[in-house]
């Protein structure tokens, strides 16, 4: 159904204000413990960097211990610099609730909701439609009992098959003839599709006309 009827589309785009004392996570605190994370994520690879020198320094000859030296003392000034930097994050993230009422986050960035009710009505009729597609495959199969994605396909075609509407203002009927589709097995199943439709004696909503459902092949 999300793929045929692409239910998960939105409908519609207002919004509807949420209660301000509910409470949400704070989006200062996040943003600042994110930048806490990233920042001791660089600290742990200047370390593993310095370390590596470390070793290498031991292992290298002598005249490649000033050139080493020269990078260690570089990496141990950024990883300092890092470090000054997360502190200040931390002492700015002390500062801020974890959680926060959302009638004190700032307007721009307040939390709303999509409205939902016009996209569940369309929801509803769709799941109708998909329900009466199904039902009509259901009476097909015995058609293409070998080929049950052929079904969907052949109801697809019926739906969107052009058709005659004529209206019987004196006999009270509205009959409605449907084109020839692409097959004679194709057309063969639509009549018995009209056949069931028929006894069922439909009358058209708003009228006091009946349905009749006939393919332009009889």
């Amino acid at each position: 159904m999300r793929r045929e009827y692409d239910l998960d589309r939105i409908t519609q785009y207002g919004v509807e204000k949420l209660d301000n004392s509910i409470k949400v996570v704070n989006r200062e605190y996040s943003n600042l413990a994110y930048r806490i994370k990233k920042t001791r994520e660089k600290i742990a690879r200047r370390k593993a960097t310095l370390f590596s020198l470390e070793e290498e320094n031991i292992q290298s000859a002598l005249s490649q211990t000033s050139k080493n030296m020269k990078k260690q003392l570089e990496i141990r000034e950024e990883i300092s610099s890092l470090e000054e930097e997360e502190q200040e994050l931390m002492g700015q993230r002390n500062t801020q609730p974890y959680k926060i009422c959302i009638g004190r986050m700032p307007e721009q960035t307040r939390y709303n909701k999509l409205k939902t009710e016009t996209k569940h009505l369309q929801n509803i009729i769709k799941m109708i439609c998909y329900r009466a597609e199904t039902a009509l495959a259901n009476i097909l199969s015995p058609y293409y009992a070998k080929n049950r994605n052929e079904i969907r396909t052949l109801v697809k075609s019926i739906i969107f098959a052009k058709a005659d509407i004529i209206p019987d203002p004196q006999n009270k009927t509205l009959t409605v003839t449907l084109y020839s589709l692409a097959t004679n097995r194709d057309n063969e199943a639509l009549k018995q599709i009209c056949g069931l439709l028929n006894e069922s004696e439909t009358i058209f909503p708003g009228t006091d006309m009946r349905l009749i459902y006939k393919t332009a092949t009889i």
